[in-house]
Order: structure tokens, then sequence, then C-alpha cells
């Protein structure tokens, strides 16, 4: 907090700071200038007391996310979340898989971010569920999909699905075709989900494409039109559902009342026939 500050600062409060260092790996050798631990953070927080280009070298390696020198981005959301965002929060069933899921997010160039699509704002999130005791709101965010806070849905989902369904599993020609179909897609899925027509399951099987090496399986589930039977199917996805229903519903009614029309007019003819007679 004395040490990085200013443009180098990145915990908005004294509260901020310990929910991360708590969440830190507690073991490894005091001392450490390298690898992950809380060590090597408080060894870079401390080399960077001195001058401007102190700060501007050991700063971020004292983030929370350790920038490449405390350990990876990743190790350090993984790490982070797996002690922040648990129970019905948790992120991912172990810390292999948050590693196979982190490696498909975008980097980042800036350890102070708490926005935009990037391990950076999620790593934020992660410490801010314990700092803020709100685990409910924060952990969405730190969540791959970033909860439309690290990022857009849209955004998150189209870096993914262009990067890991190529080839025989290709969804997109590109990110700007992605993001123009994007916008149909149903964004009330839990973040955390897995089926159901939302984009937050199509984000997911769009990771897991990469996470379990089967883009075969995951990336059907992350059709926009379909939802390869998972996310959703091709009778209630999008738009295009709406319009289809619509169209055979008006269909059917037209039917039914011009059917009842034609009834009417021939009981009418009947009647009026019987009276005559009598």
């Amino acid at each position: 907090m004395k040490a990085c500050v200013g443009n180098h600062s990145f915990f908005p409060s004294k509260g901020f700071c310990m929910a991360a260092c708590m969440a830190f790996n507690q073991t490894g050798l005091v001392g450490a200038t390298s690898g992950n631990s809380v060590f090597c953070h408080l060894y870079h927080a401390g080399a960077a007391i001195g001058s401007t280009a102190n700060a501007n070298l050991h700063c971020p390696h004292a983030s929370p996310s350790g920038d490449g020198a405390c350990g990876t981005k990743c190790e350090n959301y993984c790490q982070i979340n797996s002690k922040t965002c648990t129970g019905s929060n948790s992120l991912y069933a172990d810390h292999a898989t948050c590693m196979k899921f982190c490696e498909t997010l975008p980097v980042g160039t800036n350890v102070s971010d708490v926005a935009g699509n990037n391990l950076d704002c999620r790593i934020y999130h992660a410490y801010a569920a314990s700092a803020s005791a709100n685990p409910t709101f924060h952990c969405p965010h730190a969540s791959h999909n970033g909860g439309g806070a690290c990022g857009g849905l849209c955004d998150t989902y189209c870096h993914v699905a262009t990067t890991y369904c190529t080839g025989a599993n290709q969804l997109f020609a590109n990110v700007g075709a992605c993001m123009t179909q994007c916008a149909a897609l149903k964004v009330d899925g839990a973040f955390n989900a897995t089926s159901g027509d939302s984009i937050q399951c199509r984000i997911y099987h769009a990771g897991a494409a990469h996470a379990t090496g089967n883009a075969g399986l995951h990336c059907p589930h992350a059709n926009i039109t379909s939802g390869g039977n998972t996310c959703g199917t091709a009778s209630t996805t999008g738009s295009t559902t709406g319009s289809t229903t619509g169209a055979a519903t008006t269909s059917s009614s037209t039917g039914a009342t011009t059917t009842a029309n034609a009834f009417t007019v021939v009981l009418s003819f009947v009647t009026l026939i019987g009276f005559l007679l009598i």
C-alpha cells in the first residue's frame, strides 16, 4: 500500500489487500523472488520501494496476478478463487480443471484491471468476493465467462468459439460474424451453466472444447442456432424460435377460425330452411 501507489496501485483498501494475501499460496521459502507463494509477493512489494523505476518493475510482480514472476496469472487465479469462491459459488471442480479453462482466457496487460475480458479482471473479482464478503456478486465475474463484468458475454463467447472451435468443428468464419449472431442469444443462464439455452452454457462448452481436448463433443453444444441439444435445441434457441413458433400458431389459429366460420354459415343456412318449411 506504500510502495505501489498512483498508477501502480491495485488495492482500493487494506481490506482488499488482506483478502488477496490470505488467498495466496502460504507455503514456500522466505525471501523467494519467484514462484507462486506469498513470500514472492512480499519480496517484490518491498523491492518496489525507493524509486519509480523500482515500482515499475516490481509492483506488477507484487500484485495478486504475480505477473509471471510470482507464479503465472493462471496459477494465481486458480489459487485465489479456490479459497474465495466455494460452495454454491464454486467455479471449477478442481485446480486442474481451473487451469485448463484458464488457458482459454485473454491474459491482459494491466494488473489493476477491474473490468475487461482478461485474467486480471477475474483475479480482482476472485479476491473481491472475500474482501467485500459478497461472493454471490463477485464470483460470477471471476468465472470463465466473466459474468458480463470482465468483458461482455459476447466478447467472451466469440473469443473462445473462434479460437477453439475451428477446422472440422468451426462455428464462425471470424469474430465479426460471431458477434453479429451472438446478439440473439439468451443471457439469463447461471454463471456456471453447462446446459440450458443460454450464452453462459455455450461459453462453457466452447472453453471445454480446449479444456477437455474434445472439440468434436463440445463445439456442437456451443453452436448458436441449435445448442447441440445441450445448450438448447433448434426448436427452442434464439430469435428464430419465436418467429417460427409464432407463424405456426398463427397458421393453426387461422385454420381453426376459418373452419369455425364455415360451420357457422352452414348451420345458419340449415336453420333458415327449416324455418321456411314450418
